[in-house]
């Protein structure tokens, strides 16, 4: 298994623009630099942990990531209440960016990073939203064996 935290605001992959002359761009601007971020970082725990190495070709594996995100200013009190979490707050984020699309930008990081020779091979894929202090991701990847 490896797991691995990255700071920053997650960033989902989506929806693609067209360009004049038929190329398309993803239209999230910070995209790549997020996916560059997450791949360095998934290469960084492949060799830091023991035994880790990719996920064979063919291989099945599961992915679990926590996505991290900044409370609004509307979460917090106000006066003497200023810097605290308002009771009534949620825990969960319930608003865009959208799991799938969050997921998509992580396993094709993780197919950058060579985790894994295609993310074809995740048959497991959770993800959950919270709300933090600090945005970031913690991700757990791990082989899956056939058990009969």
């Amino acid at each position: 298994m490896i797991e691995f935290y990255v700071p920053g605001k997650p960033v989902p992959q989506g929806s693609k623009r067209w360009l004049p002359g038929g190329r398309m761009i993803e239209a999230n601007s910070d995209l790549r630099p997020w996916r560059a971020t997450v791949t360095a970082y998934a290469v960084q725990a492949m060799h830091s942990t023991e035994g880790a190495s990719m996920i064979e070709t063919g291989g099945a594996a599961s992915v679990h990531a926590t996505f991290y995100f900044a409370r609004p200013k509307s979460h917090y009190g106000t006066g003497k209440n200023a810097g605290k979490v308002k009771p009534n707050a949620p825990m969960y984020v319930t608003s865009t960016p959208d799991s799938d699309k969050l997921l998509r930008s992580l396993s094709d990081s993780l197919t950058d990073a060579g985790v894994w020779h295609d993310d074809s091979q995740a048959v497991r894929m959770t993800a959950i939203k919270l709300y933090a202090e600090q945005p970031g991701m913690v991700v757990r990847v791990w082989r899956v064996h056939n058990v009969q």
